[in-house]
């Protein structure tokens, strides 16, 4: 995660989230604990968000979003040193409040779990990382070409040759600029999800291995 990646919104609304950060009390703080133990790298906002809504349905002072944007910063404030230096010289946070976010980063110590979860994020985040994937499945047809192009277009009459369906990919990767496209037919669509269970399969045996 970077700074941008949760400060989307103006300083306004950063205030008024570090004031529902810091205003945290003692049993809220033990909520948000251990609720972020459950928290599993890497993570974006969809992870953040569900956090967020699950924490309002345990602790309802604050709503679901007031508490998604709370473990962003909070998470920010984890991982990243700069980011407190950001929020002293934007101004957003005052004596009062610094000192508050202090204690409440060390209920947080470095053997909490969340520590190791947003320092397997961050280092996942040296890249490349693919940041969006959606498809959509479309029929091509193929006509037959002109018997003879001298007649024109008026004369032409098109013959359906096929149709063939296929799976049109999207993907976006944080180090390009424009999305990369591929089309697949469902043969090879069967043939790439059997080759991304295999490397499935692969992770799982050596993450099982770290484990003996």
């Amino acid at each position: 995660m970077d700074i941008g990646s949760f400060l989307q919104f103006g300083g306004r609304q950063l205030k008024h989230t570090l004031v529902n950060l810091t205003s945290l009390s003692e049993q809220e703080l033990d909520i948000l604990s251990d609720s972020l133990g459950s928290l599993k790298p890497p993570f974006g906002r969809r992870e953040i968000r569900a956090l967020g809504q699950g924490l309002n349905e345990k602790a309802g002072r604050l709503s679901g979003d007031d508490w998604s944007e709370v473990v962003g910063v909070l998470l920010q404030s984890l991982g990243n040193a700069d980011f407190i230096t950001f929020l002293e010289d934007s101004g957003v946070i005052d004596d009062k409040a610094r000192k508050r976010l202090d204690t409440i980063l060390q209920a947080f110590k470095e053997d909490h779990p969340v520590r190791r979860v947003v320092d397997i994020d961050r280092f996942l985040e040296q890249g490349p990382r693919l940041t969006g994937f959606t498809w959509f499945c479309d029929v091509r047809t193929r006509f037959s070409e002109f018997a003879d192009p001298q007649l024109g277009a008026k004369n032409y009459k098109p013959v359906e040759k096929f149709k063939l369906p296929l799976v049109i990919v999207r993907m976006q990767l944080d180090e390009l600029e424009n999305p990369v496209y591929f089309q697949v037919t469902e043969k090879e669509l069967s043939e790439l999800i059997s080759e991304l269970e295999t490397a499935r399969r692969q992770l799982r045996y050596i993450s099982e291995r770290k484990k003996e």
